[in-house]
């Protein structure tokens, strides 16, 4: 040719004076030369086919908060597809880590992402998890006082323990000491927490 080219991407309908083509998506390109000053004097040169990975995905379970003040609410994120098959996930958004666990969560508001830990700037968030705060362990109390004084025959019944993991353990002298049923028998008269 006469040395001055044109080029085009899309099988000559629109030209251009560079052969670079960027931020082009996914798709096929008839890629084609001409000379400039005999535009009838073309080639065709390959049809380009540009590919792109399947969108990131992956699955997401959570734990709420087993009792109040535990921070012991849990995100996991499992079967992570897409991409180039390197993933990192975030729970904010700022900070990234290889594992899809997240362990000792206090309650609240928490964003999942994923991203294609070999293109960091390919990241989607897959949803938005509530960590609900556990609720505090309640339990009915009853007593019966001593019969005769200085006797030893009070009691205390700790029944209908609720919330929390279901396996309590009680006691009567302010935690210092627990045992698995709520059933006391043998007190004397005094104060009991």
């Amino acid at each position: 040719g006469s040395g001055n080219y044109e080029y085009s991407t899309d099988g000559g309908v629109t030209w251009q004076n560079s052969g670079i083509y960027n931020g082009l998506i996914a798709g096929s390109y008839n890629v084609m030369l001409r000379d400039a000053d005999a535009p009838a004097n073309m080639v065709n040169l390959s049809t380009i086919i540009i590919t792109e990975p399947a969108i990131l995905a992956a699955t997401v379970s959570f734990t709420n908060e087993t009792f109040a003040g535990a921070n012991d609410g849990t995100i996991a994120v499992s079967a992570p597809s897409g991409g180039s098959g390197n993933y990192e996930f975030s729970i904010d958004g700022i900070n990234w880590q290889a594992s899809g666990n997240f362990t000792a969560l206090a309650p609240g508001s928490y964003e999942v992402f994923i991203r294609d830990a070999n293109a960091t700037d390919c990241f989607i968030s897959l949803m938005i998890v509530e960590i609900q705060p556990g609720t505090l362990l309640t339990a009915d109390v009853d007593s019966t006082d001593v019969t005769c004084f200085g006797g030893s025959d009070g009691t205390i019944t700790i029944s209908n323990p609720q919330y929390g993991s279901g396996i309590y353990e009680y006691s009567i002298d302010g935690g210092l000491t627990w045992q698995d049923n709520g059933n006391y028998t043998g007190l004397f008269t005094g104060v009991y927490n």
